[in-house]
């Protein structure tokens, strides 16, 4: 979420193994590698970097890098009239130079939370309609500069992060907010400044966007876009006032941006609850705005939770308050996902792709690229400076946090979400605002005490084994369908271990169930009509074949791990196995109300056998379609 760069690269469908862990009980994953992304699909990384970075970049096979242009090295006091810096255009020259003679694609990112403080002084920066003319002339200066090499254009990184933080909270630059809100907060308005600010950002964008569509990008060939966060959300009850509170929640921080930019016109839910303290287009504004892009690009992170907050007594106006709806990341005592070391991010990546849906479904289906993820591991990686260097390049679970991101996107690109690109965040330990220092995203380590000097993650050796196809101890499986339309198929994977050597080793066998790829549309069939009787046919048909799951309608295990005698079949070389149930993510209701069918269901599946068809009906049940947050994994430890 600090000053960013990122990855990109370009896959055909193959499906491959990929799964890590350092023990017995890890975890593991449908196949995936660089391959198995459409053609032409971008990956690359973000951070602040320059020479030596770049060699990194290329040294692990990165297509693209996202970097931000700092303003005032440009314009130095924010306006064309105070002239610009030279030096500054030739900094940016040479790195992008540097980029593509290393065959890395620029992705350049023009504000990144950084207003020239003279023109903060001068009137307010973004809580003025003059900063849009001034942001404008500065835009055409890159353009002018470097749209000769750079294709790719991003002109506001995450404006709800700079509009909440900056004017709401008060906990970034310019550090805004009403008094009652924080102690150190002098000035603001945290229920009217957030969407002015917001208001001229958007306008500052259109202005810039049409400038570059009308006059460079004819000559230029390059494409324009804007970076919004989203966390995608899911109602904590099945209470109509939890539904409706998670819709508005997802439209004042998604459809703040998102619905001028494809509509013309902010979501009528914030228009209601905000009044007059949201500023309105004009017809002309209106006509400006809408359209105003070639790209989307997207930074996720997290999923939540959401409540009603309705109204009380005494409930003073501010952005926090104004949605009625209240962000959590557990729910009865059980978080959605594990807690990184920021405390605002829960892993759930399912969410990525749901989110991605949601775009699609909701906004027409807009090209997209993934400008951000990735996570902070957790105690370990938050300052702990006790950490010999060699356990701090041990990051196994960011590797798996990536493999699940990766294959949850894999997921949402083949129900038809228009993403072409995904950037890691980050490739470099960096500076991430109120946290400083202290918690590390990258890739690589960055010794703040020794010289910033560079020590590749195991992480990083991962991404450049994913993109260099080198991935070579996963075994390849196949997804036959054996003459089966409408079927489920039963296969199992092998587990595998990541060795000191950054090796792929197997460890043991899972097998995973799945509807075969024409039920992905199940996720929303079920959600219009809620109790939907299933029929599957399933075929056993080897035990060394592939399966899947449908994501918005798992089913789930009793939160114990169970352990289980069974044997697979009747093939006499088979012995009984142990089969552990590992469950994911749900809560106590979920698991009674489910739990027992399911795994009457899957033990019917292990233990028919090889070559029958299984025919087996189940009520779906409503939790389970409403939170869209199960998945089981069956191992066979063998």
């Amino acid at each position: 979420m600090a000053a960013r760069a990122l990855l990109a690269v370009v896959f055909p469908s193959l499906l491959l193994v990929v799964a890590f862990s350092t023990d017995d009980g890890a975890f593991g994953l449908q196949p995936i590698s660089r391959r198995s992304f459409p053609k032409g699909f971008i990956f690359g990384t973000a951070s602040s970097a320059y020479q030596e970075d770049v060699r990194l970049m290329k040294d692990m096979g990165m297509d693209a890098y996202r970097f931000s242009i700092s303003w005032t090295r440009i314009l130095p006091d924010g306006t064309l009239r105070g002239g610009v810096n030279r030096e500054g255009i030739k900094y940016y020259n040479n790195l992008i130079d540097e980029l593509l003679s290393k065959g890395v694609q620029p992705f350049v990112t023009l504000f990144h939370w950084d207003t020239p403080q003279r023109l903060e002084d001068k009137y307010g920066g973004f809580l003025s309609p003059n900063i849009i003319n001034d942001y404008k002339d500065f835009a055409e200066v890159c353009f002018k500069e470097f749209g000769d090499r750079v294709k790719h254009w991003i002109t506001l990184n995450e404006p709800w992060s700079f509009c909440v933080w900056g004017y709401a909270e008060g906990v970034s630059a310019p550090g805004r907010c009403s008094p009652w809100e924080k102690a150190n907060c002098s000035a603001g308005d945290s229920g009217r400044e957030p969407y002015t600010v917001g208001h001229h950002q958007i306008l500052a964008h259109a202005a810039a966007a049409r400038l570059y569509k009308q006059k460079y990008k004819g000559m230029q060939k390059g494409k324009i876009g804007i970076t919004l966060v989203a966390n995608w959300v899911i109602p904590i009850s099945r209470s109509k006032s939890s539904i409706a509170a998670t819709k508005r929640s997802m439209e004042f921080m998604l459809g703040w941006f998102l619905d001028p930019l494809c509509r013309g016109d902010y979501p009528r839910s914030m228009k209601v609850l905000v009044g007059n303290r949201l500023p309105q287009f004009t017809k002309i504004q209106s006509k400006l705005v809408k359209g105003a892009f070639d790209f989307i690009g997207l930074n996720y992170y997290t999923t939540n939770y959401v409540g009603s907050l309705p109204p009380s007594k005494g409930m003073r106006n501010s952005y926090s308050t104004d949605a009625q709806a209240i962000r959590t990341g557990v729910r009865n005592g059980v978080p959605i996902g594990p807690q990184a070391a920021s405390p605002w991010l829960y892993v759930y990546p399912q969410g990525f792709r749901d989110l991605l849906l949601y775009i699609k479904d909701n906004y027409h289906n807009p090209t997209i690229y993934i400008t951000e993820n990735g996570n902070i591991l957790g105690i370990d990686e938050a300052n702990n400076k006790s950490l010999p260097l060699k356990e701090a390049l041990k990051d196994d679970a960011r590797i798996e946090y990536h493999h699940r991101h990766l294959d949850a996107l894999l997921s949402a690109i083949r129900d038809g979400a228009n993403v072409k690109g995904y950037f890691v965040w980050s490739l470099l330990d960096d500076f991430e605002w109120t946290s400083g220092y202290t918690v590390r995203f990258g890739l690589h380590f960055v010794d703040y005490d020794h010289g910033l000097k560079r020590y590749p993650k195991r992480s990083a050796g991962w991404f450049k084994k994913f993109l260099k196809d080198d991935l070579t101890d996963q075994l390849e499986t196949s997804n036959k369908d054996g003459g089966v339309e409408d079927g489920v198929f039963v296969t199992t994977v092998p587990k595998f271990v990541i060795t000191d050597g950054l090796q792929v080793a197997r460890a043991s066998t899972r097998i995973q169930f799945s509807l075969i790829e024409k039920y992905g549309i199940l996720e929303r069939r079920i959600s219009r009509r809620r109790r939907a009787l299933l029929t599957k046919q399933v075929l056993i048909e080897h035990y060394f074949d592939a399966a899947i799951l449908p994501n918005t309608t798992d089913m789930c295990v009793p939160p114990e791990n169970m352990l289980v005698n069974l044997a697979l079949g009747d093939d006499p070389n088979f012995k009984a196995v142990k089969v552990r149930l590992v469950h994911a993510k749900a809560d106590s209701v979920l698991y009674a109300e489910a739990g027992q069918d399911f795994i009457d269901l899957v033990f019917g599946l292990l233990s028919t056998p090889l070559g029958t068809i299984y025919t087996e009906e189940f009520q779906s049940y409503p939790n389970l379609v409403d939170a869209l947050t199960i998945s089981t994994r069956v191992w066979l430890e063998v």
